[in-house]
């Protein structure tokens, strides 16, 4: 409305006059405030004065004149956009809702998010803009990263694209692995195992997001066996302290600890495996003789082992010979029974379970320690 019409009498009908204190507003014919067609507060003043009747009386009321709704401008520049309102009155600029800037006409804006613009005069505000959403027209790509797996200790630093195939930058992360990242440069720690990268670039008002990942190995070092010989057993060490995985003749052990006890002379091998990155195998490695374990002071003791070779169960019988512990490993070393509470002068174990192939049995005892060679079929 361009017009406002006023009481021209108070209650007891004395006449009002009226002027404006402030505002886009003026008064005609008395009572009928005129807008002027801009925005603002407008602040009008009423008086009545005294009659024999009825004392002076004043008033002062005010209102908003809000700006209209602002219409958002586009224009592309070659690395951003011009953002303009159509008002030139006090402008305050939003991005996703959030204030951007106030008390300008115009932004350059070079990201992705959606922009709304409110006019305000005096505290009187505008309804917000229709927004406007920056989005990229564009895709960019990183170019594909294929490294080759590594050997442990061989070349620390690689270097990666710095830029996607439109320019922008390329932010990488490790994900996972031995590595270290600086800006494009990847730096190897010296440690085995799998390592995982991303690489990234954020969309900008041309372009989409980029991302990619990509992984390769750093083996471990081929490792070494070195062998000492005990009085019943051979023990074969590797070189690695984690990540072996041992091979008798070329078969797997299914044993990852660093040293294995053995008494023939096959053939022993040895991988390192780290994160799923091998390592070459070791030399082969064998004892020079094979160890015959001692059974007859088992017998002299009053000790019976039987049957041997066993099929479903492992008979003993200790006389008057107290057993402190019983346990029998596989040529590995690994425990697959231990007794360490044995109180009866006969045991029997259920052993229909055990996969074939020969185990040792050690009895520590009050006479001394035994050992013998069990072979279950």
């Amino acid at each position: 409305n361009t017009q406002v019409i006023l009481p021209t009498q108070t209650d007891k009908g004395t006449g009002i006059v009226y002027k404006i204190l402030s505002g886009p507003a003026s008064i005609a014919n008395a009572s009928i405030i005129v807008l002027t067609g801009k925005p603002g507060k407008v602040r009008v003043q009423g008086n009545a004065n005294a009659t024999t009747s009825a004392t002076a009386v004043e008033t002062i009321m005010e209102f908003c004149v809000n700006p209209v709704k602002p219409v958002i401008s586009v224009t592309e520049l070659s690395n951003a956009v011009l953002l303009q309102s159509s008002d030139d009155y006090t402008n305050e600029w939003f991005a996703d809702e959030v204030s951007k800037a106030k008390n300008v006409k115009g932004i350059e804006i070079t990201d992705s998010k959606t922009y709304t613009l409110q006019t305000i005069v005096e505290g009187c505000k505008s309804e917000v803009s229709a927004p406007y959403k920056a989005g990229a027209t564009e895709s960019q790509a990183i170019s594909t990263i294929s490294f080759s797996n590594r050997l442990q200790g061989s070349i620390s630093t690689l270097e990666l694209p710095s830029k996607t195939d439109k320019g922008n930058n390329i932010t990488y992360t490790v994900v996972s692995g031995p590595v270290t990242v600086s800006g494009n440069k990847l730096s190897l720690t010296g440690q085995p195992g799998r390592v995982v990268v991303k690489g990234f670039s954020p969309a900008g008002l041309k372009y989409s997001a980029a991302e990619t990942q990509f992984e390769f190995c750093v083996n471990p070092s081929k490792p070494t066996i070195s062998i000492i010989e005990q009085a019943t057993q051979y023990v074969f060490t590797s070189s690695a302290i984690s990540g072996n995985n041992w091979y008798r003749n070329n078969i797997a052990l299914n044993v990852t600890d660093r040293s294995i006890n053995m008494v023939s002379t096959n053939l022993f091998t040895v991988q390192v495996i780290i994160d799923g990155c091998k390592s070459a195998f070791s030399s082969a490695k064998a004892a020079s003789k094979e160890i015959v374990l001692a059974e007859e002071p088992m017998a002299k003791a009053g000790i019976s082992v039987y049957p041997n070779p066993i099929l479903n169960e492992l008979n003993m019988e200790f006389g008057n010979t107290k057993i402190n512990l019983v346990i029998i490993n596989d040529l590995a070393g690994k425990s697959i029974y231990v007794n360490e509470n044995v109180k009866t002068s006969k045991l029997n174990i259920d052993l229909k379970q055990l996969p074939k192939g020969i185990y040792i049995i050690n009895l520590q005892t009050n006479k001394g320690e035994f050992s013998k060679k069990l072979l279950k079929e």
